[in-house]
């Protein structure tokens, strides 16, 4: 059943909204927003027909229960054909999407079976295609398999399929207002073989038979072999109805550091450390203590040179919003986390920050402009003999990125035995 063709392609038809991450249209009266945009140039560029990317996308949102973007891309479809009337099953669909945009509810889908009927459509086309003795049906067709193996090369293309199947059939389904804002980064090992990124999932509750399921936060390791990312699974460092995310691993590759709200945390996400074994699996993971962790959120951990970690609070007095930290993290100790201080804390929301050691530069991803559901990157210098060095919080920044420091660790174990 999975295997076939149709199967496929209705699959493919809802993955190719997902994968582009397609969000509520302002209003499909006025033209391309600027993110039908990137959906429209994006399957463009796959050599797709404007009338295929019509449908595809149409049917993707309707499925999805995207109600106004579905009624955007019939209506171009529609004005594509010359405003003529649609094909049945679309024109049906069509004035479903535009009744649920007007909030006129009809009751249930008035008998209609979206999914098989799309099925059809797309059974119809293929059938017609198949005809057509100039081209091969293959060779340009739409249907092509769920699985992203095809694309395995690209290993944000796996990421974003993994991340996304958890939201597909589900109705009004929703990332964490976290996620929402600033996703974590893929952490890839030194030598690029392994992979460990987070993504959500659905979970029945402990307690309540008729509880809706919960958003719960997992790990999940893959591998690179023979030039493709394979073998998706989890990694089990935490509890099965404890969230864990943001991955970090260490530049050998042995040590796994991320945030968890587990039992045992001292505010609402903590960040642990794990042992990676020879064969990948994770060890006991440990808190690393009131040194880093916070009676509030601790998140984003960053693994950087000689054994620094960068990662994002909001539980100490700092500059306003989640703040970057810096401490220093032994096999068995850790140092007190130190606030790096301004210009790269604001009043507003920090979360990671990459740094070119060998230039003196970097940058910080943070909300701070006038839109504060938008990253931006914002760059500086930490080596810039202009900037007052009586600022220690500045100091502090430049000593843990001076991959030539040498830092005495504390003799504090970690305290989650």
């Amino acid at each position: 059943m999975k295997n076939s063709p149709t199967y496929r392609t209705i699959l493919t038809t809802v993955f190719l909204l997902v994968c582009l991450n397609i969000t509520a249209q302002e209003s499909y009266n006025n033209g391309f927003s600027s993110q039908n945009d990137s959906q429209y140039q994006k399957l463009k560029s796959l050599g797709y027909t404007e009338k295929e990317i019509y449908e595809d996308l149409g049917n993707a949102n309707f499925l999805l229960e995207k109600y106004e973007n579905a009624a955007f891309w019939y209506k171009k479809l529609s004005e594509l054909e010359g405003n003529k009337a649609l094909g049945s099953n679309y024109q049906k669909r069509y004035q479903f999407a535009m009744e649920q945009t007007a909030d006129i509810h009809t009751v249930a889908n008035n008998g209609n079976d979206w999914l098989e009927q799309i099925k059809e459509d797309y059974q119809v086309k293929r059938a017609f295609e198949a005809r057509q003795a100039s081209q091969s049906v293959t060779s340009n067709r739409r249907d092509f398999d769920f699985n992203p193996s095809y694309r395995s090369q690209s290993l944000e293309y796996l990421v974003e399929y993994e991340r996304n199947k958890a939201f597909i059939g589900v109705p009004h389904a929703k990332r964490s207002d976290m996620e929402e804002t600033y996703e974590s980064p893929i952490a890839v090992t030194s030598d690029g073989q392994t992979a460990y990124f987070s993504k959500a999932i659905y979970l029945k509750p402990v307690k309540g038979i008729f509880s809706k399921k919960e958003l719960i936060q997992k790990i999940y390791r893959t591998d690179k072999i023979n030039g493709q990312w394979k073998n998706v699974r989890e990694i089990t460092v935490a509890p099965k109805h404890a969230s864990a995310m943001h991955p970090a691993i260490s530049e050998d590759g042995k040590r796994l550091f991320f945030a968890s709200n587990m039992p045992g945390s001292f505010g609402e996400y903590d960040i642990y450390v794990a042992d990676i074994s020879y064969r990948g699996n994770a060890g006991k993971a440990k808190n690393l203590g009131t040194k880093v962790n916070t009676k509030k959120n601790d998140l984003y951990p960053r693994i950087m040179e000689d054994n620094t970690l960068v990662f994002a609070s909001e539980g100490r007095e700092g500059y306003g919003g989640l703040d970057l930290y810096m401490t220093q993290v032994g096999q068995n100790n850790v140092d007190y986390a130190t606030n790096l201080g301004s210009p790269i804390n604001s009043s507003k929301d920090e979360y990671s920050m990459y740094v070119m050691a060998d230039r003196g530069i970097g940058y910080v991803l943070s909300n701070r402009g006038k839109n504060k559901n938008k990253i931006q990157e914002v760059a500086f210098s930490y080596e810039n003999g202009t900037q007052s060095k009586a600022d220690e919080r500045e100091s502090n920044l430049r000593a843990a990125l001076n991959n030539k420091l040498q830092i005495d660790y504390t003799t504090s174990v970690f305290e989650d035995k």
